[in-house]
């Protein structure tokens, strides 16, 4: 992370802040770094399916293809490891968890995963870009029907992985 900071810093000249925040709160046994392992994981699967695209799009210069392949090469590794931490974890704490308490993990991680995507879509950059209306535009891409099929699709082996193992709930349930 602190790699990329700095190309956005010296080639961009700045690095857009995250709008995400989470307010301090009580955690049932072994949730919190449950959750932690669980949010890392999503935004890795989402970063390497990018990674995966990118490293086989011919219209990118080599180089940027180049760096995407060894990028995914090196993160299938992390998402190995975060796969079965994640599922361990659950495993291990989730049967002390009240209905209430998974309810509220499984909602914290469809949250995250959402508000994950939304970070894609920054008025700001596009304001930079030139858009008149920034925050309409964004607006109109978040409503967007493709833009949630590309979503629904570039997270779907993380959310089948998380529902195989119990983690969220099956499709459909509530």
């Amino acid at each position: 992370m602190a790699l990329f900071a700095e190309f956005c810093g010296r080639y961009a000249g700045k690095v857009y802040r995250q709008k995400s925040w989470r307010a301090p709160r009580a955690h049932a046994e072994g949730e919190e770094e449950f959750l932690f392992f669980a949010r890392v994981l999503l935004f890795e699967e989402i970063v390497d399916r990018y990674n995966v695209a990118m490293a086989g799009d011919s219209r990118l210069p080599p180089i940027v293809r180049h760096i995407n392949r060894t990028h995914h090469r090196d993160e299938s590794r992390h998402l190995a490891f975060g796969r079965r931490r994640v599922a361990e974890l659950f495993e291990r704490h989730a049967p002390g968890w009240s209905p209430e308490e998974l309810a509220r993990v499984r909602e914290e991680l469809a949250a995250f995963l959402d508000a994950s995507w939304r970070e894609y879509y920054n008025p700001e950059a596009y304001a930079d870009a030139g858009v008149s209306d920034a925050y309409g535009f964004r607006q109109r891409l978040l409503a967007d029907e493709a833009r949630r099929r590309h979503h629904a699709a570039f997270s779907a082996v993380s959310v089948a992985y998380l529902r195989q193992h119990g983690i969220l709930a099956a499709e459909g349930a509530q």
